[in-house]
């Protein structure tokens, strides 16, 4: 340590005289945690996704160099991640991976569209319409009385005598 008279007499805190009033004073230790921290990125996770980590990985420089290989583990039907700096960056797959991929969200999309079509037509029947206008007209206590009558119901389908005889 530099004797007294070596040292430059630099405050950290506020000068005498000057407006800047209330700063604490920081020592030493403390200004070398807060620029520590100032230095350090944000934290990042460098853990893949849980369905990347049994996927095998290619660097991007392997793959730019063993090319035809990495296309040949694909066609394979085996799906390689594809890492730069050590943090996945793309998933590559067969041709017949992808087709099958984007061939079944189409029919997915429609079945789900026709359930709901098929629901939608069901809630505007004269009976719905009718059960629906009686719910929302209806008093705490007939709402309370339906419920409980529910209740009974799901309990008498669900009970083991039911089930069994």
């Amino acid at each position: 340590m530099l004797p007294a008279c070596a040292r430059p007499n630099l405050p950290i805190g506020p000068r005498e005289g000057s407006r800047e009033v209330g700063l604490p004073k920081i020592d030493k230790i403390n200004k070398m945690y807060i620029l520590n921290q100032m230095s350090n990125p944000y934290p990042t996770s460098h853990r893949a996704s849980p369905r990347l980590q049994g996927l095998p990985t290619v660097t991007a420089t392997q793959l730019k160099h063993s090319t035809a290989d990495v296309l040949d583990q694909v066609s394979a039907g085996k799906a390689v991640a594809i890492t730069r700096h050590d943090k996945p960056r793309a998933v590559l797959i067969s041709l017949d991976q992808y087709k099958e991929l984007t061939g079944s969200q189409s029919g997915w999309l429609e079945d789900l569209q026709a359930e709901y079509r098929g629901m939608l037509d069901r809630m505007q029947e004269p009976e719905q319409k009718a059960a629906a206008r009686r719910a929302f007209n209806a008093t705490p206590e007939e709402m309370g009385k339906a419920a409980v009558a529910a209740a009974m119901r799901s309990k008498i389908e669900n009970s083991p005598k039911a089930r069994v005889g």
